[in-house]
């Protein structure tokens, strides 16, 4: 809960206009966005886990993309080989 609590307030970084626009999830990311309700929309999505997952979590998270989404996934590549 602490981690989670300092990626809440980095996210949101003290700023009010962003208060409940940022929603940080811990935890398999393909289930996480599988279960998201149909119509919820993700505008910016940041991956930050296993990159050799980082497609299926991708697929799972494309029917949720707004228009002009924008995906940031952290160390892509860097380490493929190693998955």
């Amino acid at each position: 809960l602490q981690r989670v609590s300092r990626f809440v307030f980095q996210a949101g970084d003290g700023t009010p206009e962003l208060k409940g626009k940022i929603r940080v999830w811990l935890g398999d990311a393909s289930k996480k966005l599988m279960d998201l309700p149909s119509d919820f929309m993700i505008d910016f999505l940041f991956l930050d886990g296993i990159p050799s997952e980082y497609l299926s979590y991708l697929k799972a998270a494309e029917p949720h993309l707004a228009p002009g989404a924008l995906i940031v996934a952290d160390n892509a590549g860097v380490f493929a080989s190693e998955g």
